[in-house]
């Protein structure tokens, strides 16, 4: 629960905020009657993750905001609610940034946080194997969707990115 820092947490997330170029950034003055900061970063990160099957503790994901605004947070967190806190974080205050490569790497390390699973982490996959959204038992599987080979993600990317 972030009552019982929610001025203190708010007064970081202006500083955070105010301290970027302050060309083309809104104004979050609103959210300040509407909804308290750490709790709509700590559900955005927590349903974000829900999406993709991963079920984040969410005293662990506020404790890993707090900590990203400087504030009071327990001293041990584990990977995966550090990473998607810090990605929030990344999120919030640097969405009128140019999206470039580099930054959708830094946000793929963030959200992998911990992770030994995955070959290619903080870069497009590779290799031959398809990649490929399945349902169904092993023995009857349904392909709803395949992606392009890998060869072809950098290329589709800029066109993306552009």
């Amino acid at each position: 629960n972030f009552d019982d820092v929610e001025t203190t947490f708010w007064h970081a997330f202006q500083r955070r905020m105010s301290s970027r170029n302050s060309r083309n950034q809104p104004s979050f003055s609103f959210m300040r009657s509407a909804v308290n900061p750490g709790e709509l970063l700590s559900e955005d990160a927590i349903s974000t993750s829900a999406i993709e099957g991963e079920t984040l503790e969410r005293a662990s994901v506020q404790s890993s905001l707090r900590k990203q605004f400087g504030l009071a947070h327990q001293a041990h967190v584990p990977p995966a609610e550090q990473g998607i806190a810090e990605l929030a974080v990344d999120l919030y205050t640097t969405f009128a940034d140019a999206l470039e490569h580099t930054t959708l790497f830094r946000w793929h390390e963030m959200v992998m946080r911990g992770r030994r699973d995955i070959d290619s982490v903080g870069a497009y996959r590779r290799g031959n194997e398809p990649m490929q959204v399945v349902s169904g038992p092993s023995y009857g599987r349904v392909v709803h969707f395949e992606a392009p080979p890998s060869s072809r993600v950098p290329e589709e990317m800029d066109a993306f990115i552009r």
